[in-house]
């Protein structure tokens, strides 16, 4: 299982040709490295100085039927929320499930993340005006994910990376802890939910 990848420190744009690159060169820079699994979500980079070697499957990072899994998540999830098909806010969420899946958190464990996410989103949005723009929507909903995750998985990828791999251009570390203790408050710092 892939758990420290070493692209996960700097902000960039997703594409398949990026990403087969960072994939090759990141194998070229570390072939006999190994993973440290005591750090999941953790880029390698802050881990050890040598960044392990992804495994990758056909010059990609993540199998085929993880990108149909994010695929069909990001739509379903994204229209969940009342995000239309084409909007920047679809982007922010289709990184958001990139990103974990290159943490190492297998979909299964992502599922109930995202079904907690999705739960306690009414409370959130529901303090919101109804004519919040979709990226504000999708803002709001990945750092409720961001909740879910803390709250669900032993070990969760910092908020810091969240910023960097989904916010970079959108608002700074600061501004985003902000914002997750206004989504918290929403929710009366209450992370499970009952029906």
């Amino acid at each position: 299982m892939l758990y420290d990848t070493p692209w996960l420190t700097e902000p960039t744009t997703w594409s398949a040709a990026e990403e087969v690159k960072q994939v090759e060169a990141s194998s070229a820079d570390s072939a006999a490295s190994t993973t440290d699994s005591t750090h999941v979500g953790t880029p390698a980079s802050e881990v050890s100085p040598v960044a392990p070697a992804p495994k990758a499957s056909s010059g990609s990072a993540l199998d085929d039927e993880a990108l149909a899994w994010e695929a069909d998540v990001c739509h379903r999830f994204s229209s969940a929320i009342g995000i239309p098909a084409g909007d920047d806010g679809r982007e922010m969420v289709r990184r958001m499930l990139r990103m974990l899946l290159l943490c190492g958190y297998p979909p299964e464990d992502l599922d109930p993340v995202l079904a907690l996410s999705l739960a306690q989103l009414d409370r959130v949005l529901g303090s919101c005006s109804d004519q919040m723009p979709s990226v504000e929507k999708a803002a709001v909903a990945c750092l409720q994910t961001y909740c879910a995750h803390a709250y669900l998985m032993d070990e969760y990828c910092p908020l810091k990376y969240w910023q960097s791999r989904i916010f970079p251009e959108y608002c700074s570390l600061r501004e985003l802890n902000l914002a997750l203790m206004k989504v918290m408050l929403c929710c009366l710092f209450v992370a499970s939910y009952t029906q």
